[in-house]
Order: C-alpha cells, then sequence, then structure tokens
C-alpha cells in the first residue's frame, strides 16, 4: 500500500559605440519599442472599437507591420538576453485591443519557441499565452506540448530524475503548460489530458497545476486515471507531490465535495476507487462537456 500523504486543505552608450552590432541591437529595439507605443489605446475598456475578428484597423495594422519589422532585426541577436528582451517588445503589440489580438504577432512570437537557448523558449511559451492571440497561441503551444510529451515519455524516472538533462525537460514542458493555460483556450483539452496519461508523476504534476481552466470531460477522466496509477505507486516525492496537486483539484473541477477525505497514508485506494464512482455516475452531466 502507498505511503501517500492526505493532501492539504483544498547595454550602455559607449560599449554601443565600441561595438557596431550592438549600435544596430539598440536601435532595432528603439524602434519596435516605438513601432509598439504607436498604437493607439483605449481608455478602459483595453480594446479598440475599430477592430474586428477579421482585421485590424489602420493604425492597429500599420503599427503591427513595424513592430514585426523591427522585432525579426532585433531578434536576430546572438545573445540571449537580447533576444528575451525583444520578446517582451513584441508582446507589447495588443496593448489597446486585447479582444482583437494580431494573429501575425502571435505567428513571429511563436518562432522563439525553437529558438536554441531554453530560457528564451520558455519566456516565449508564457508571453504567448499571456499577451497573444488566445487561438494563435494555443494551435503552437499545443503541438510543442505534443513534441516535448513525446520527449518527456522517453524519460526514464527511476535513473535520470535529477540530472539537469532531466529537470530541464520537465521545466520547458511545465512553461508550455502555463503558456497554454494563460490563453484560456478550450481546445488546449487534448494537450492536459496526454500528460495526466503519461506514466511518469513529474509530468502528471505538469500537466495537474495548469489543467483547471480547460477540464472538461476527458481531463478528468485523465485526472482519474492518473490518481489510480498514483494510488498503486511507490511513495516518492514526486508522486505524493503529483497526488496531493490532482487530490485538491477533483473538488474544483466537479464540484463534488461528498467524497469521504483520506484517513491516513494506507487509504489512498478507497480514496481514488470512492471517486472513480462517483464519476462513473456523474460524468455525463452537460457541465462537463
Amino acid at each position: 500500500m502507498p505511503s501517500l500523504l492526505r493532501p492539504r486543505d483544498q547595454a550602455g552608450a559607449t560599449s554601443a559605440a565600441r561595438h557596431p552590432s550592438a549600435r544596430a541591437l539598440m536601435l532595432s529595439c528603439a524602434l519596435l519599442a516605438v513601432a509598439v507605443a504607436a498604437a493607439p489605446r483605449a481608455a478602459a475598456a483595453a480594446d479598440c472599437a475599430a477592430c474586428t475578428d477579421q482585421a485590424l484597423c489602420r493604425p492597429h495594422k500599420n503599427a503591427e507591420t513595424d513592430a514585426l519589422a523591427a522585432f525579426t532585426a532585433a531578434f536576430s541577436d546572438k545573445r540571449p538576453e537580447q533576444r528575451t528582451a525583444a520578446l517582451e517588445e513584441l508582446a507589447k503589440i495588443n496593448l489597446g485591443h486585447d479582444n482583437h489580438r494580431s494573429a501575425a504577432a502571435a505567428t513571429k512570437m511563436a518562432a522563439a519557441l525553437r529558438d536554441s537557448d531554453r530560457g528564451v523558449r520558455r519566456r516565449a511559451a508564457r508571453l504567448l499565452g499571456e499577451t497573444q492571440e488566445p487561438r494563435s497561441a494555443a494551435a503552437v503551444l499545443n503541438a510543442a506540448v505534443k513534441t516535448a510529451l513525446v520527449r518527456a515519455a522517453a524519460l526514464d524516472p527511476k535513473k535520470d530524475r535529477g540530472t539537469p538533462a532531466y529537470d530541464a525537460e520537465i521545466e520547458d514542458l511545465r512553461a508550455l503548460y502555463s503558456g497554454l493555460a494563460l490563453t484560456g483556450r478550450r481546445d488546449a483539452a487534448p494537450s492536459f489530458a496526454a500528460g495526466l496519461d503519461v506514466d511518469n508523476a513529474d509530468v502528471m504534476l505538469a500537466a495537474a497545476q495548469h489543467c483547471e481552466k480547460a477540464a472538461n470531460r476527458d481531463v478528468i477522466s485523465a485526472v482519474l486515471r492518473a490518481l489510480q496509477k498514483l494510488a498503486h505507486s511507490y511513495a516518492s516525492d514526486p508522486v505524493v507531490k503529483a497526488w496531493q496537486v490532482l487530490s485538491a483539484l477533483l473538488p474544483r473541477v466537479t464540484g463534488c465535495r461528498t467524497i469521504k477525505p483520506q484517513d491516513d497514508s494506507g487509504d489512498a485506494g478507497r480514496f481514488a476507487a470512492d471517486w472513480e464512482e462517483w464519476w462513473k455516475a456523474n460524468q455525463k452531466k452537460p457541465e462537463f462537456d
């Protein structure tokens, strides 16, 4: 019987003059900032009434064109911190029209998910979900999660957990899931369900920590499958952490608060079985569509 814990209650002017490439970078970033700042901003609603789902208004379209060109120039820098700075500037392009965001900017930013530097890729994932057009952002993040899960499924937790390579892969996946959750898109659900189905507590945890807003019937079913696996697993630290997050998540995404809490560390099997029985009786309710 596993020993699972009961979940808790729920660069300066001188150097630029010395280095022409640095001067060019500073100019590119400055142009990008100017292009973004040129976009008109609504006073209160954070949206432009002249922009539509089909097209941006002319001022925003012109600002978009300028910002994309400036980003292309700035993002070519060899230094990861400068590429990150370029991402931060591009992220501001939607200020003033949050409800009609630039799909072209999302597509441009998505290229950073393939950057050679992990820090750049992770920041891009977050900014995509937090600041870019949701449909486009979710599409590229879903694709990136699919690729990351293939790599994660090949990891051997028993041999590799704690190594820099293993930890980096899990952190990459966590960043992608964080960005995907920020899009608020329901079509993110398959990506979260796929992560919950990977037989690795670290991957389950990464998915569980961010899946709440996308928790439809398929995601909840995946949560329960993960709970069953963990209930019959050796209670390593990752298993316990994933168990606690999943156990606390279930009442929030189902609305059910009648399942008897665990009595002790040996009560994991009963707890998982009770949730399974409740789900069989309730999973067809329309609120889980």
